[in-house]
């Protein structure tokens, strides 16, 4: 989960160019939506059911002793959907995936247990829904390389992204990323994102990360060929003369003389990745929701187009929106001041009013007090849900659930609980 901070406080944290319109918009077909119900004259209409969700970090799910109380905090505190972090690091948190066993689940569990098939029975069995949580582009942080040769940071060394000078990203970086434009890469991630949504009954797969770590990314030699193609396609005048069999630093300079192309070209790259994606989970599971935690640091830059998840990242999720391509979103308004959090709430409501949006609330950073004050601000926009980060941090690791408690006491009384 990409727990940037807003950069007031990000001092604080112990946890973790203007750009037009673009040059060949995207035409995918638009997801079909059901039409609402017509209301009763006599009746006020129903509001709509809201998302109350947390975000379960991995590690909070290490047997069924543990899986059993993250699905009894959530019923009881009035929670109805649990997001299960199932991919983590390039790896599998749960049974018989297309990848190595997580190295910590083989370390603390038994050999059989599958924590994302126990909590999707378990929840089910609750009320609640379960959504796959899948890490897609950031692959590994820890210093020492993964211990299965068949891990893709060890056996797919290639996919990971270069930066500007070729450097390509490597174990012992803080944040190793895979290329998102990586056609190999990609075909991967949309095979553990069908798989999941093939072998597990899933009310929906949630995509993080899914993006560039910044703007540094990605320079590998691959990206570097397909923008050019893309700028022969698309401006062939802005090629100036560049062969088709040219030299690094010749597309390197040929970025650098047409920064908004390229700015655009990443973006795309990772739009069509979604899209990938959203086709890989559909196939298996119609029914499943495709959603996305998405970018929102810092306060709303009065245009999006000016946003850090545009400009620096490549994820243009105003865009995913328009087009059809996820099902709901949920930004990471992790803002500890009401004023950003709310920047983002009312930019949220102008534009994308009648779609899905569960806000991120980033719990970790403040008491139930200001969770609650943000919820509120959430309700009061027409907002259809939120989502706390995370488990660990609202249960102490599921071993107090006072947070919960006083949150619930404060957002969902009877009356409230009953119209939602």
């Amino acid at each position: 989960m990409s727990r940037r901070l807003p950069t007031a406080v990000a001092s604080l944290a112990l946890v973790p160019l203007l750009a037009l319109a673009a040059l060949t918009p995207i035409q995918p077909t638009r997801a079909q939506e059901t039409p609402a119900a017509p209301a009763s004259a006599s009746t006020a209409p129903a509001l709509p059911k809201e998302t109350r969700g947390v975000w379960v970090v991995r590690t909070d799910l290490t047997g069924p002793a543990a899986v059993a109380g993250v699905v009894e905090h959530a019923r009881k505190n009035g929670l109805n959907t649990l997001f299960v972090q199932c991919r983590g690091r390039g790896d599998a948190y749960y049974a018989g995936g297309l990848e190595p066993r997580a190295q910590s689940l083989e370390k603390r569990a038994a050999p059989e247990f599958d924590p994302l098939a126990l909590t999707v029975e378990q929840g089910h069995a609750a009320g609640l829904k379960v959504h796959a949580w899948v890490n897609a582009c950031y692959v590994w942080s820890e210093s020492k390389a993964p211990v299965a040769p068949e891990h893709l940071v060890n056996a797919h060394p290639d996919w990971l992204a270069v930066d500007r000078t070729g450097r390509r990203r490597r174990v012992g970086d803080p944040e190793v990323f895979v290329c998102p434009g990586n056609p190999e890469a990609r075909a991967h991630l949309a095979d553990v994102c069908r798989d999941l949504a093939a072998r597990y009954e899933l009310d929906g797969v949630q995509l993080d990360y899914i993006r560039y770590a910044d703007e540094k990314l990605c320079y590998c030699g691959g990206c570097l060929e397909r923008f050019q193609e893309y700028l022969a396609e698309h401006s062939p005048a802005r090629v100036g003369g560049v062969p088709a069999n040219a030299t690094r630093a010749q597309r390197v300079a040929l970025v650098q003389r047409n920064a908004w192309s390229w700015s655009q070209f990443r973006r795309e790259q990772v739009t069509s990745l979604v899209r990938e994606i959203r086709d890989a989970v559909k196939g298996a599971r119609p029914a499943a929701l495709l959603s996305a935690a998405v970018v929102a640091w810092g306060p709303f830059p009065g245009d999006f187009n000016r946003s850090e998840a545009y400009v620096r990242t490549g994820q243009d999720w105003y865009g995913w929106i328009r087009l059809g391509l996820v099902d709901a979103v949920a930004p990471m308004t992790y803002q500890t001041g009401q004023a950003g959090f709310k920047s983002w709430i009312n930019s949220v409501a102008r534009h994308h009013r009648d779609f899905p949006v569960w806000f991120g609330i980033g719990a970790y950073l403040f008491g139930p007090e200001s969770a609650a004050a943000k919820i509120q601000t959430v309700r009061q926009a027409g907002g259809q849900g939120w989502v706390l980060f995370s488990y660990t941090s609202v249960t102490r690791s599921g071993k107090d659930d006072a947070y919960l408690r006083s949150l619930k006491a404060r957002v969902l009384s009877r009356q409230s609980a009953t119209a939602r």
